[in-house]
């Protein structure tokens, strides 16, 4: 597990996700926060944590890590 990542996934919430989406999200580390975990407001149903996830995965980069933990932070300190 490290810092910034996906969230782990449930072996029930696997079959929420198609072949193609499980391999990419199981090549990723899980994290403790993330893409999704900062921007959860904008999720209307599992569907866009799905695509949350995913982008995160496709976009990975150390200046994205940054935003998530700077966000995370801020969340953190002020809430929500």
């Amino acid at each position: 597990m490290s810092i910034i990542g996906t969230r782990p996934i449930l072996e029930e919430e696997l079959e929420k996700y198609n072949e193609k989406e499980k391999k990419q999200l199981l090549s990723a580390t899980p994290g403790i926060s993330g893409y999704w975990q900062v921007n959860r407001g904008k999720c209307k149903d599992y569907a866009d944590r799905i695509n949350m996830e995913l982008y995160y995965v496709e976009k990975m980069s150390l200046l994205l890590d940054i935003k998530i933990f700077m966000k995370t932070l801020k969340l953190l300190v002020y809430g929500v």
